[in-house]
């Protein structure tokens, strides 16, 4: 199997976590060469979870964040997705530069936005082969968070109005085709419409045709 980088985005409560699971554990059941390598953002290697430990614990400078993010996805890439996808991996990361656009570039001014362009400019840092959006409303994703009980970061506390401006850059960035290059391919799944188990399905049955293109 040639090696595929797929990696999974949206704004925060959307249900990636779950639906991160769901679609590694079909991976896996499908074949011995489809079981993923499974990694996040910020983090995915011991060097960089303690920035995310750091990114997580409180809100920074914009700035600050943008280079943070940057040096932990060159750590990232170089002991994980690089090695991965030389050993032709399918590897499903839960964020990645997408999400560095949104949150401390296209959430901001065209300035933030090309920042951290550059800072993910490097021919080092793999490019993903698909990118799958979760998308559902702010005021639903912050019920479910508050639902879940689950520990509430930085990110997570934002107001609904900042949330709802974050999946609507989401939106913007995966209408356009002005960041393809941090994309790939595109496909977009409505959590607010559908189960993580069906949405996961469907990301199975995509990701299939693809490794059998």
């Amino acid at each position: 199997m040639k090696p595929l980088f797929v990696v999974v985005e949206g704004g925060e409560g959307v249900g990636k976590t779950t639906f991160v699971k769901e679609l590694a554990c079909l991976l896996a059941s499908h074949s011995p060469e489809t079981i993923p390598v499974l990694t996040r953002e910020p983090g995915g290697c011991a060097e960089a979870e303690k920035i995310r430990e750091y990114l997580l614990s409180e809100e920074h400078p914009r700035l600050s964040e943008a280079v943070l993010f940057a040096k932990a996805r060159k750590v990232h890439s170089r002991k994980v997705i690089t090695p991965a996808l030389n050993s032709d991996s399918l590897v499903l990361c839960d964020r990645y530069i997408l999400s560095n656009l949104v949150y401390q570039g296209l959430l901001y001014d065209k300035e933030s936005t090309e920042l951290v362009e550059k800072l993910n400019s490097s021919p080092q840092i793999p490019r993903p082969d698909l990118t799958i959006l979760l998308t559902c409303d702010a005021a639903e994703c912050r019920k479910r968070m508050v639902e879940s009980h689950r520990k509430m970061n930085a990110y997570d506390n934002r107001s609904l109005e900042i949330q709802s401006e974050i999946n609507h850059c989401f939106d913007k960035a995966f209408s356009s085709d002005e960041f393809d290059e941090f994309i790939g391919e595109k496909l977009i799944l409505d959590t607010g419409e559908m189960t993580a188990k069906e949405a996961s399905q469907k990301a199975f049955e995509y990701i299939l045709e693809k490794i059998e293109e």
